[in-house]
């Protein structure tokens, strides 16, 4: 959940949370299982997780691939701090389309990221430019402009993407999709619910995504139940038709 334009304010709470949050660990789970179907090999490979927040996700990655070398980026200093200190990740401040990377990449992760930059499909082109031959690109988004809410607001949030929007850029930009998914398929209804609120002041928004990030334990316990067939769905292979986010694995065309 990294970006430039994130308040920087909710990477410490993020921190505290996000090892036993139903969103957090869901999406970890997910993005680990993917990998090993698409991107997994003996040998391990080498991966850069690009506006990684916290780092949570590449720690996570690195513990399940113990072969690999995972290292993080983003724009904002205070998440790979944390990163480093909690989990001793190869973290450093770096914006990879300034062209100041110097090796190629079996996998690139960006996780709730191109929602936060105007020009996302040059982002994708520089993924592409990064990736060794036939390498993975692995992204989360947000979904539907239908479900945008104070949290997009108070995220720095550019857009939110339909599914074939999402397929078509990454095509556009030298990718081939190879599996592309709804998230999180209970949460889009009440989040559909919801936006009928009234326009609330920044404070008021940043008060209510504090109480997303703390939800009662019988409440994260219910939502994590919740979530258990999606996640059995999708590590056979199937995808979800509908949901909050979406998950795209794309493989970069030998001829980019």
């Amino acid at each position: 959940m990294g970006g430039s334009n994130y308040d920087s304010v909710f990477y410490e709470e993020i921190g505290k949370v996000e090892d036993n949050h139903f969103w957090f660990r869901h999406r970890k789970e997910v993005i680990v299982n993917l990998i090993l179907r698409y991107a997994g090999a003996p040998k391990g490979f080498r991966m850069l997780d690009v506006g990684s927040g916290t780092c949570s996700i590449a720690a996570c990655i690195a513990r399940s691939f113990s072969l690999s070398r995972v290292y993080c980026t983003d724009l904002n200093i205070q998440g790979l701090k944390d990163g480093r200190k909690k989990f001793g990740v190869r973290a450093a401040m770096l914006d990879m389309r300034s062209g100041a990377l110097k090796c190629k990449f079996d996998v690139i992760g960006m996780f709730d990221v191109l929602e936060h930059i105007e020009d996302d499909e040059g982002m994708i082109r520089t993924a592409a430019k990064n990736l060794t031959d036939n390498g993975t690109l692995m992204v989360t988004v947000p979904f539907g402009p239908q479900l945008w809410s104070n949290f997009d607001i108070v995220s720095g949030h550019q857009r939110r993407y339909l599914k074939e929007e999402l397929r078509s850029k990454l095509g556009s930009a030298g990718f081939d999709v190879c599996y592309l998914s709804h998230l999180f398929s209970f949460l889009a209804p009440l989040m559909f619910l919801s936006r009928g609120r009234k326009e609330q002041g920044r404070d008021d928004i940043a008060a209510e995504v504090r109480r997303q990030l703390n939800p009662p334990p019988a409440v994260n316990f219910l939502f994590r139940c919740m979530l258990k067939p999606e996640g059995m769905i999708m590590r056979m292979g199937g995808v979800i038709p509908y949901g909050s986010s979406l998950i795209a694995v794309a493989k970069k065309r030998l001829s980019t």
